[in-house]
């Protein structure tokens, strides 16, 4: 049996125990890895995902009764954008997940109405039906630990490896980054642990506090023995959802080049070109760490001119040493469809829409 969230008042138990027992939090899982608002027609997909044996009618109708009771038993918060209907998950769902009742991010529903966070949230959620693959901010985290585990299992494969056993498996198993970083503080800087914990997760951390994060899964990862030690090739997908001017990201741009260039021990020379040619990074005998960008949004139209103008200006400023192996890419996803008719957002994105088609006319000199 699941267990109640730790403080949990007296008279939401017997609430925990019916939602446990109906197991409603398996779809509110769902949403809750990629957000916390979903459209009812997104719950309707998330179900079906859930249950692909149903019919989309039977669907439609039980959803439309879990909603009902979700929200009586106080886990969701119904709203609307004119005709169109969506929620979000409120304290005693958010729990669930954490753990502690007491333990629940601060959310102000207003302000995210008024940010991009409800905007994000959808197309998270619409990213995962679609692609089945999720996009949260855990997945930096994910990365770190991903890399560490491989390191592990070579070490154990590998025996005359040089790397500590004990300190992989208390890296694999801390959850405090000042604990892992304590750990590791008297290895050499061009340790590839102390790189990966200390540099890599630096620039994952900027990009957390940013709302920015990573694919799941890497473009590019390899690991190279040379003598006892590992070389590492790898090259994190980084996603930044578009709701900046052009300016913004090439700065972007100049930073992440000296993120990744001023990694300890990274050697990037000709690194591009070599990946175009040979879909390899270059050099085992050197780490060789770089990145790609993609971009992610609801305007495909200013997605298109903007990944357009980025990729311009690269080419008008190439460096031999750029970390940046790949042309800038971007992903559209579809909310208009859950937005469209609302007095309350259209004006916004047209605003936004408006905005950006005039920055980027100039920029590109569009008639």
């Amino acid at each position: 049996m699941n267990a109640i969230p730790i403080n949990t008042p007296e008279k939401y138990i017997y609430k925990y125990n019916y939602i446990y027992s109906k197991e409603y939090d398996l779809i509110l899982k769902e949403i809750y890895s990629v957000g916390l608002y979903c459209t009812y027609r997104q719950f309707y997909s998330l179900y079906k995902k859930l249950n692909p044996e149903l019919s989309d009618n039977y669907i439609k109708k039980k959803c439309t009764k879990i909603i009902k009771e979700l929200a009586s038993l106080g886990f969701i918060e119904i709203n609307n954008i004119n005709r169109n209907k969506y929620f979000y998950l409120k304290k005693a769902a958010q729990a669930i997940f954490t753990g502690n009742y007491n333990n629940v991010p601060r959310f102000n529903h207003m302000q995210n109405m008024k940010n991009n966070k409800f905007l994000v949230s959808l197309m998270k959620v619409e990213y995962y039906i679609t692609n089945n693959s999720i996009i949260n901010n855990s997945n930096l985290n994910y990365h770190l630990k991903s890399l560490t585990s491989k390191i592990h299992a070579a070490t154990l494969k590998y025996k005359n490896l040089n790397y500590n056993i004990n300190d992989l498996e208390y890296i694999l198993n801390e959850t405090e980054y000042s604990k892992i970083k304590e750990r590791l503080n008297s290895y050499k800087s061009d340790n590839i642990l102390r790189i990966i914990w200390y540099d890599i997760y630096n620039i994952y951390r900027k990009l957390l506090l940013q709302n920015q994060t990573v694919t799941l899964h890497p473009k590019f990862f390899n690991l190279y023995i040379v003598k006892n030690t590992l070389r590492l090739h790898y090259v994190p997908e980084i996603l930044i959802f578009d709701f900046h001017d052009i300016k913004y990201y090439e700065n972007k741009i100049n930073n992440l080049f000296h993120d990744f260039f001023n990694i300890t021990a990274n050697t990037t020379n000709n690194m591009q070109n070599i990946y175009k040619e040979s879909n390899t990074l270059g050099s085992k005998q050197n780490n060789r760490i770089g990145y790609t960008l993609t971009l992610v949004g609801y305007n495909k139209a200013a997605l298109m001119k903007k990944t357009l103008h980025i990729n311009n200006f690269i080419n008008e400023n190439k460096n031999i040493h750029s970390p940046l192996i790949d042309s800038v890419k971007y992903i559209y996803i579809d909310i208009a469809k859950y937005i469209d008719h609302s007095s309350q957002y259209n004006s916004t994105l047209a605003n936004a829409d408006n905005y950006v088609d005039t920055q980027m006319k100039a920029l590109l000199n569009l008639k």
